[in-house]
């Protein structure tokens, strides 16, 4: 049985009016000059961000009503002289009152001869379901891409960390190698009789063995505290210590280092006791590294200058050498876990790279700062400042 033109007609006419009822598809008649000549009843609520009255919208131009057709005067005119099929604008959007978002595409299509009026359609659908999981889809998608960058950056910090950590496993394994082969070296000596029980070779032998063990302790040390600080379990047993004390101990324990390479340790020390509240373990470690440093890079003759004051407030350590100096890239990366500046890379000297990392940690650890100033062929001196011990800060003020 054939259709009819008249039967697809009111087929057409009939789902065009379902969507008008579910408040899904609006329509608008425009003249060949583009003025709206009619409108459904639902056009103005829908289409425009601030409804007026239908009869109001009569004869006004479609750009001044909708905003979205100002510039597409010339594409609409193709779609009425039959140059264009139609013209569209997808996915408009329409913020509504309680702050949600509709969206909506408008088609304007020629009116077909058959229909006898004359001009152009302006169809007006709610696509707000599909606008929104547009919108959805694009926001992950952005998302995705933001999560896959910092994926990305994490894999590539993670790998520079792993090639970093293997640098240090190779950097400690000498480090660590270094005291071991001095104590293997001096304990066979003493077992070969090379020097007589009792004399004053076999004494000194004994007392490299001492510091080197003491030594290899301050590494593992550092290794364990490292571990502690990126667990961020770091703790501290405070209590009121003596700078001085530690001063001359951090010293003695490079004892056979300074007098095989002929450095001289110059003391220049506040008269009595200058308290702060500190772990004194770690302090100790902090002034050892900052001692052993100072003798690592000094290649020959020298001089070590150990210094304590009070100053405002503040215990005041100082230690000056005599060394190489460092270049100014080499002062701005001091700090920086497993930092080795080229210069040092190139050297014979060899170390792990996080002794000052650490010693910059516990220092702030205990409420305080450390500075550096060095230039290259003159020496360095790291400063630091602690706060003074409530009992030493009452006798500076009583004195």
């Amino acid at each position: 049985m054939s259709t009819s033109r008249e039967d697809r007609m009111r087929l057409a006419a009939c789902a065009a009016q379902t969507q008008h009822g579910h408040q899904r598809l609006a329509y608008a008649q425009l003249s060949p000059d583009l003025r709206i000549k009619q409108t459904s009843a639902n056009f103005a609520n829908m289409a425009l961000a601030a409804p007026q009255p239908e009869a109001e919208l009569v004869d006004q131009l479609l750009s001044d009503v909708l905003w979205e057709f100002v510039g597409a005067e010339a594409a609409l005119h193709d779609v009425w002289t039959g140059q264009a099929p139609f013209f569209r604008l997808a996915h408009v959007n329409r913020e509504q009152p309680d702050g949600t978002m509709h969206y909506l595409t408008f088609t304007v299509y020629r009116l077909e001869e058959e229909v006898t009026l004359e001009g152009l359609l302006l169809l007006v659908e709610d696509d707000t379901e599909y606008g929104r999981l547009h919108h959805q889809l694009v926001q992950d998608r952005n998302e995705l891409r933001l999560v896959q960058g910092k994926l990305a950056a994490a894999n590539s910090e993670l790998s520079r960390i792993d090639r970093m950590k293997s640098l240090f496993l190779s950097m400690a394994a000498h480090d660590l190698r270094t005291p071991l082969s001095a104590i293997q070296g001096y304990a066979e000596m003493l077992l070969l009789g090379i020097a007589e029980p009792g004399s004053p070779k076999s004494f000194q032998y004994l007392d490299i063995i001492q510091q080197q063990s003491a030594r290899l302790n301050q590494l593992i040390d550092d290794i364990v505290d490292l571990d502690l600080i990126e667990q961020g379990k770091l703790t501290l047993n405070l209590n009121a210590c003596d700078v001085n004390p530690l001063l001359q101990e951090a010293a003695s324990a490079f004892k056979f280092q300074l007098e095989r390479r002929r450095i001289t340790v110059h003391y220049e020390l506040v008269a009595g006791p200058l308290l702060i509240w500190a772990d004194a373990e770690k302090m100790l470690r902090v002034l050892d590294n900052l001692v052993g440093n100072a003798v690592k890079y000094m290649s020959g003759q020298g001089q070590i200058t150990l210094r304590s004051q009070r100053q405002a407030g503040q215990a005041v350590i100082e230690v000056e050498d005599t060394g190489p100096g460092m270049t100014a890239e080499q002062l701005d990366n001091l700090f920086v876990l497993y930092y080795r500046s080229k210069e040092v890379e190139k050297s014979p000297v060899k170390g792990t790279g996080l002794g000052l990392f650490i010693v910059k940690t516990m220092v702030e650890a205990h409420g305080g700062q450390i500075q550096v100033a060095s230039l290259p062929g003159k020496g360095s001196k790291f400063t630091i400042r602690l706060p003074l011990h409530q009992s030493d800060s009452a006798e500076t003020i009583l004195q």
